[in-house]
């Protein structure tokens, strides 16, 4: 079984053009016999092509198609883990479980209890201050600016602050500043190698100005650059709590979502997530 999710730019450090990235994606296609079975994003146009490189059962997968067999029995909407990137998953998830019998009741009872995996959006601490929640996400499994957009989706309407940057991968941040564009982040932190190239391609984003962000301060968005994460941490959660202080209504999100590799200053995503977290908890 192979399963292809969303394909979009990444890694043209290591690869020619974005065209030579996508053929050696399709290798897990490839090499499939007629008894094999590929499931695709059916809303992914690469996926698709990928999948009719194989020679088995191919299967496309959709959103729409996902509510319509479980909402009326799962309610989606309660799913412990944010975004529809998240649920766009648990629908390519389910299909290949069903493919292969696991029971209906099996499969919703893992979906409900699902509360996701380490340094993908993952909810690190929670605090109050003056009755209002403040929600730090580790999601340094994030290493380009199409999760890191997808990042910001997940919470819409909500006041953020994302903490940005590390080791550049070639990549166009076109795709992370248009998900930015009236998303209510206030503030966008940045460190790392690539931090100039961040801040060149965001700046100058516009805020919504809607009714419950009037007292959020300026509707352009505030880019900062540091030195490394710790200083980007403590950052967003001094003016975390300034925000609060002039609103105290409204949650607050602040998010690590680097949208760039992280061998500049880090072992691996995973060794740059566990700093992060190690970090939020020091706060006082």
């Amino acid at each position: 079984i192979a399963v292809v999710l969303n394909v979009f730019e990444d890694h043209l450090d290591s690869h020619k053009n974005f065209n030579e990235y996508v053929n050696s994606k399709a290798n897990i296609a490839k090499w499939q016999r007629k008894s094999d079975k590929i499931f695709y994003d059916a809303s992914n146009k690469r996926s698709k092509w990928i999948a009719e490189k194989s020679q088995g059962e191919k299967t496309p997968v959709s959103l729409f198609q996902y509510s319509q067999e479980f909402e009326n029995e799962l309610c989606i909407k309660n799913l412990k883990i944010p975004g529809e990137h998240n649920l766009k998953n648990v629908a390519m998830a389910s299909a290949v479980a069903q493919s292969l019998g696991i029971k209906p009741e099996i499969i919703k009872k893992v979906v409900k209890n699902y509360r996701g995996m380490e340094h993908r959006l993952e909810l690190v601490h929670s605090n109050i201050l003056k009755n209002v929640g403040m929600n730090f996400y580790n999601d340094s499994a994030s290493t380009n600016p199409y999760t890191a957009a997808a990042a910001v989706r997940a919470f819409p309407n909500q006041p953020k602050i994302l903490i940005c940057g590390g080791k550049d991968k070639n990549l166009d941040y076109a795709p992370f500043a248009k998900a930015l564009k009236n998303s209510d982040t206030k503030m966008v932190i940045l460190f790392g190698e690539n931090k100039k190239k961040i801040a060149k391609a965001i700046s100058g984003i516009k805020n919504n100005e809607s009714p419950h962000i009037n007292n959020y301060v300026r509707d352009e968005l505030r880019i900062m650059e540091v030195k490394n994460l710790n200083d980007a941490v403590r950052l967003a959660y001094k003016t975390a709590k300034k925000l609060i202080s002039l609103s105290a209504y409204q949650p607050l999100t602040i998010i690590f979502s680097p949208a760039a590799a992280s061998f500049d200053m880090f072992k691996d995503y995973e060794d740059r997530g566990k700093k992060f977290r190690e970090i939020v908890r020091r706060l006082k």
